[in-house]
């Protein structure tokens, strides 16, 4: 699969695992500490209660700030914790709430350095009487900012600490660490294969369904990796579950790069139906398959729509495989359409040759001739270019045909003498000398 921007995918990751709301532990805990807690809480304390409490003025000022947050005005909010920052009178406490606030302000406005930093001052501040889930958390976060800000060896370097820490991590976590291989240059797809699989077990051993991102971005690694096989099983679920476009078409893909044509096509027709073929690239690949598949009928219906409807690009060679398509189909009234409109829109001599070829059939010999006519006009064209080489540019093949049609299209319509002329030049081509001659004898018993 090409072009799968693991980027964005790193970044859909971040966002998905955004730092724990300050709120969750901020308020909470300030709460606590301001109006007391239980014994049994206060056993699991690291410092004294009163190490971990906001002074009067702060903490009216952190509800304030809280309410803003919950208000998503946060702009306001860090106006308010600038104000108090640098206050003399601040607390270690104080200052571990306050810069807690910060890394989720910078988290939220994408400024992720700014943001680890102020959570690395909160690790420093509060290492005496944080919880340790909660300064584990902290590690986790700052290892998300540095990988989502590029500095990958920062990033790792805290999330391999944190992994240390904890030998039983969540699924989240594992697919994270998938993700944070994959952002690292160049990226590691092995690597990250390993722990989006880990992820994804891990789900399933907690009774909890994966994510689909997981799954999707399993799909990717696997085809990253040329493992099409065991990318199909996971393709397969992510249609049944997930039945998005995208999904359709690498279910087409990867049955094309498995050989299994039969399966690509009804893929294809399934997708299609859907209305999930939007690309001129995907209906012109399906009309192509019905050709193969000698479906010419449905080909030239998909390719009509396509183009009518302006999904498909009004190009020569597009114009030109809809009529051969309705051409092989019988559906000679509808294919002279889109040969004349063909026509209009390119010097290619087969295209008028073709539109010779059925009004013969139809026995309309002055458009035959017509048509004939441009044929040979455009060969000429053709053939006085040189290439890049400086050579002559190679005209129609069926060049003595076209001659030979036309002399029996001009004699069928009374005009003898140019269709003598038109025999005459067939005459020079080998394979249309026998029925040449055979029409200027007769010709010549006629006069």
């Amino acid at each position: 699969m090409i072009g799968i921007n693991w980027k964005r995918v790193v970044r859909a990751a971040f966002v998905g695992m955004m730092l724990t709301t300050v709120s969750a532990f901020v308020i909470t805990d300030t709460a606590q500490a301001q109006y007391g807690s239980t014994k049994k809480d206060k056993k699991k304390k690291k410092a004294s209660s009163s190490t971990k409490t906001l002074s009067p003025k702060i903490f009216k000022i952190i509800e304030d700030v809280q309410v803003l947050f919950e208000a998503e005005q946060i702009d306001q909010a860090k106006v308010m914790l600038d104000a108090i920052r640098n206050k003399n009178q601040l607390g270690p406490y104080d200052q571990t709430v306050i810069y807690q606030y910060y890394g989720q302000i910078y988290a939220e406005k994408e400024q992720y350095i700014k943001s680890a930093d102020a959570l690395e001052v909160v690790i420093r501040l509060g290492s005496e009487f944080l919880p340790e889930e909660q300064l584990n958390s902290l590690v986790f976060n700052i290892g998300q900012l540095y990988i989502a800000s590029d500095q990958y060896t920062k990033g790792m370097k805290y999330l391999s600490e944190w992994f240390r820490n904890n030998p039983d991590p969540s699924a989240t976590s594992l697919a994270f660490m998938a993700s944070a291989y994959l952002a690292i240059e160049p990226a590691d797809y092995s690597e990250a294969l390993k722990w989006m699989l880990r992820a994804i077990d891990k789900s399933k051993a907690m009774g909890e369904e994966p994510r689909e991102n997981w799954y999707s971005t399993l799909v990717a690694l696997y085809i990253e990796t040329k493992q099409m096989g065991k990318s199909l099983p996971v393709l397969e679920l992510l249609v049944e579950k997930y039945p998005k476009r995208v999904y359709w078409m690498q279910l087409s893909y990867v049955y094309g790069e498995l050989n299994r044509e039969a399966d690509q096509f009804s893929t294809l027709q399934s997708a299609y139906h859907q209305g999930l073929l939007v690309k001129s690239s995907e209906l012109i690949y399906l009309a192509q398959l019905y050709m193969a598949n000698q479906i010419p009928d449905r080909a030239g219906d998909i390719m009509e729509e396509g183009i009518k409807s302006g999904r498909v690009e009004r190009k020569p060679e597009n114009l030109r495989f809809l009529a051969d398509a309705l051409y092989t189909a019988k559906e000679l009234d509808r294919a002279i359409t889109w040969y004349e409109e063909a026509g209009k829109v390119s010097d290619n001599a087969e295209t008028y040759f073709m539109l010779g070829q059925i009004y013969m059939q139809q026995e309309e010999w002055k458009k035959a001739i017509r048509a004939f006519e441009n044929t040979l006009s455009r060969d000429r064209q053709v053939r006085a270019r040189k290439d890049r080489y400086g050579q002559p540019q190679k005209g129609l093949q069926s060049i003595g045909t076209a001659h030979y049609n036309l002399g029996i299209a001009l004699y069928s319509d009374g005009k003898t003498s140019a269709a003598k002329k038109s025999f005459n030049n067939a005459k020079s081509y080998k394979d249309m000398r026998p029925g040449a001659n055979q029409w200027l004898k007769r010709i010549a018993n006629e006069s």
